[in-house]
């Protein structure tokens, strides 16, 4: 038997189990196939069931991306320890009028998908499913006290946003208003301190069949809606 080859062990190297980069391409295709037809004829309480599973998909999967950028950011940048709550580590930089309230508002629609806070709705049924809403009421086991705090009960919106938190009312607005809060608050962190890494800012992403970086495909995005 020949001489067995010895195996060179490279120094130590530690890694974070960052999901972000992960994210993008399900963030990218599902995009692709909410852009492949209009917008759909909406009443208060209700969007077509494609509309609004692929946008509330969509405004899941950036707000993870979004925290896993930031957890990425608080491991390159050793603050790791001490505040757990995103929010309120990001309001110790004393981030930009409004920003923390977005933050809130865009954490408020997860929930409202992710929970599925459900709403009790009552309407006239002659002119089938888009016939006018004649009462609306979020249940007893739905919500929390951000939720009661915040959304507008009549509406359904929230006040600085105006994101639809009824999760059948989900549309591709609110992705476009998620994706542009999850912007800015990449933008901040890297103003804030040259030390934080957003460098997924960079990332290409194969998009309507070509390579984008994330403000490009945000440009784009924005400008079909």
């Amino acid at each position: 038997m020949g001489r067995k080859e010895e195996i060179a062990v490279a120094d130590e190297v530690r890694f974070g189990t960052f999901l972000d980069v992960a994210f993008v391409d399900p963030i990218a295709t599902l995009t692709d196939e909410l852009l492949s037809y209009k917008l759909p004829r909406a009443d208060t309480v209700n969007t077509t069931a494609r509309e609004c599973g692929l946008a509330g998909a969509l405004c899941l999967l950036w707000v993870v991306f979004l925290e896993s950028a930031i957890m990425r950011v608080r491991h390159d940048t050793e603050t790791t320890t001490g505040e757990r709550r995103v929010l309120s580590w990001i309001a110790g930089f004393d981030p930009p009028s409004q920003l923390v309230e977005k933050l809130t508002e865009v954490f408020i629609l997860r929930d409202a998908v992710t929970h599925n806070h459900l709403w009790e709705v009552a309407g006239g049924t002659d002119r089938g499913r888009y016939a006018e809403v004649i009462a609306k009421r979020l249940v007893e086991i739905s919500g929390d006290a951000k939720y009661g705090k915040i959304v507008d009960k009549e509406t359904g919106l929230t006040p600085v946003l105006h994101l639809h938190v009824i999760p059948t009312r989900v549309d591709r607005t609110d992705v476009k208003k998620v994706l542009s809060v999850v912007w800015e608050t990449m933008q901040f962190l890297r103003k804030e301190d040259d030390d934080f890494d957003c460098s997924v800012a960079m990332l290409n992403i194969a998009f309507s069949g070509a390579l984008v970086v994330l403000k490009e495909f945000k440009q784009q995005f924005d400008s079909a809606i």
